[in-house]
């Protein structure tokens, strides 16, 4: 009966004492990097900018984590803020944000910026793909004619409609 008590307890010292420091050191992360693009996927933390309202904020934001996203120029070639959305109940404003390339949406690139009741931008969510132009992950060329391309976002406007 010890043996058993002594061996479970063994196990779980054992066991718990090797997550304690992946706890320990996710706590005190405030950027997650993707995997794919290495640039910032998570980015949690205050940025306090008591001199900026609404929308400068988020670019103020992304100015300082510039180098993080390895972006070269104004930030503001490379995102267009969509939408402002006020949660009532947290006072949180949600900012939704669009990767953009020579002017063109970046397809499944969006990302948040949340700014708490403070005014303070507190987490960033969502993925950024670096230099788009050296870059070859990603598919420039159409897969579309332009002909088949407006009669497919016809279809798709009808099928909403509908």
């Amino acid at each position: 009966m010890k043996k058993s008590v002594f061996a479970v307890t063994l196990s779980f010292a054992l066991g718990s004492s090797t997550f304690l420091p992946l706890a320990a050191q996710a706590e005190s992360e405030s950027i997650v990097y993707s995997a794919e693009w290495d640039t910032p996927e998570f980015i949690g933390e205050e940025f306090e900018a008591e001199e900026l309202d609404g929308e400068e904020k988020v670019w103020g934001f992304l100015e300082q984590h510039q180098d993080s996203f390895r972006i070269d120029g104004d930030v503001r070639d490379h995102f267009k803020v969509l939408d402002e959305v006020t949660d009532k109940e947290t006072d949180m404003t949600h900012y939704r944000v669009q990767e953009m390339y020579e002017g063109i949406p970046v397809y499944g690139y969006q990302q948040t910026v949340h700014v708490n009741e403070d005014g303070n931008v507190t987490a960033f969510l969502g993925n950024y793909a670096p230099d788009l132009s050296n870059n070859d992950k990603l598919t420039k060329k159409p897969k579309l004619k332009s002909d088949k391309a407006v009669k497919e976002a016809i279809k798709d406007l009808e099928d909403e409609i509908d």
